[in-house]
């Protein structure tokens, strides 16, 4: 769902709402009595709906939703139970269950044809000159494989097992990097720029960043703010 900052005004309350991504960020100030009359008889708003903390719990959700028609509301809580399929994070993929050690995707466009590989087993796979923009491989064991010019921007590599992995001239801007271990990884030219990445593994990959990548003009050390 998206929508812009907007006030909505009703006979009781007064609200702004924002929306980032799947959730729904509600803030409110009650007016006065009087100038809830006022705005009753002014108004020809529908009667604000709220649903209070307590009842959004159930929906795993800590927030308190307020809509000022049940059109809005309905539209509010089919987004939050129901959040768009893009940002839907799989829990397992065909890799976690059939293994796809020494698998070649070298040259493919993962990103358009869908593909994901969360938890996966992917060892010594290759994935040279891919475009795996967005593409999750959360948890997968990639030990040697090999992401040589890849573009893996905002892809997820959180938890994974990278050991051994070669990273050579590859784009990693704005991806999640979070408690993937990197033992034995190459990362020559690679752009680390905005990743998302715990600071001792940062500390582990400047000890061998070094190098210019060929793509984006971004030095190696200055992407992950190497001293």
């Amino acid at each position: 769902m998206s929508l812009s900052m907007s006030a909505l005004k009703c006979p009781r309350v007064s609200c702004v709402r924002a929306s980032t991504q799947s959730c729904v960020r509600v803030s409110c100030t009650h007016k006065s009595s009087s100038s809830a009359s006022a705005s009753a008889s002014s108004s020809s708003a529908v009667p604000v709906a709220v649903s209070p903390l307590g009842a959004l719990r159930g929906l795993g959700l800590g927030l308190v939703a307020v809509s000022c028609t049940p059109a809005i509301m309905a539209s509010s809580l089919v987004n939050m139970v129901h959040p768009p399929a893009a940002l839907a994070i799989p829990q397992t993929s065909i890799c976690a269950t059939e293994a796809c050690d020494d698998n070649d995707y070298s040259g493919i466009d993962l990103a358009a044809k869908g593909e994901f590989f969360t938890k996966g087993s992917l060892k010594r796979a290759k994935f040279i000159k891919v475009k795996a923009n967005a593409v999750n491989f959360f948890g997968a064991d990639l030990t040697n494989a090999d992401f040589t010019d890849a573009d893996l921007s905002d892809a997820n590599f959180g938890q994974a097992n990278m050991n051994g992995v070669n990273l050579t001239n590859a784009n990693l801007t704005n991806a999640i990097v979070s408690s993937a271990r990197f033992e034995n990884a190459i990362i020559d030219n690679t752009d680390w720029t905005d990743v998302i990445i715990r600071k001792d593994i940062n500390n582990q990959l400047c000890e061998i960043a070094k190098g210019v990548n060929p793509k984006t003009g971004v030095d190696t050390r200055e992407s992950l703010f190497c001293e």
